[in-house]
């Protein structure tokens, strides 16, 4: 119970860089079969708090806290100066080929949990309601 009080306390933000094992750059150039991508999820949580799902020692992960900006000419800086303080690893990482954003996302797209309650109450009950025959719901 200790580990959620702490995630509580201490929200993250910022970018998350996945480093994969095998360049897929590197194996489509000699020829070899692409190797299968390690399946990631980054779970954003309503209040900014990120989760990086992962198989345990599969990927390298470091998140890198963006400071904020208030206009749009400062963003280039901004990252400019977060990315100073990374490890020098993700510093190289973001500076080569094999570099990309693969998925973005934003904590303010979060929904509440009773929207989807209801929204999988409403589906469940046009689901029923065509199983049951109803011609005005077969087509819609």
């Amino acid at each position: 119970m200790r580990r959620r009080a702490d995630r509580r306390r201490r929200p993250v933000g910022g970018v998350a860089v996945v480093r994969p094992d095998a360049g897929p750059l590197r194996a489509e150039a000699e020829g070899a079969p692409r190797p299968r991508p390690t399946p990631v999820v980054l779970v954003v949580h309503h209040d900014g708090y990120i989760e990086v799902v992962a198989p345990r020692g599969a990927i390298r992960v470091a998140v890198v806290p963006l400071p904020r900006v208030y206009h749009h000419a400062n963003e280039r800086l901004a990252r400019a100066l977060a990315f100073e303080r990374a490890p020098g690893w993700v510093r190289r990482f973001l500076n080569s080929l094999e570099s990309r954003v693969v998925a973005t996302a934003s904590a303010s797209e979060c929904a509440d949990a009773l929207e989807l309650a209801w929204q999988k109450l409403a589906l469940d009950l046009i689901g029923e309601l065509r199983r049951s025959g109803r011609e005005d719901l077969k087509h819609g």
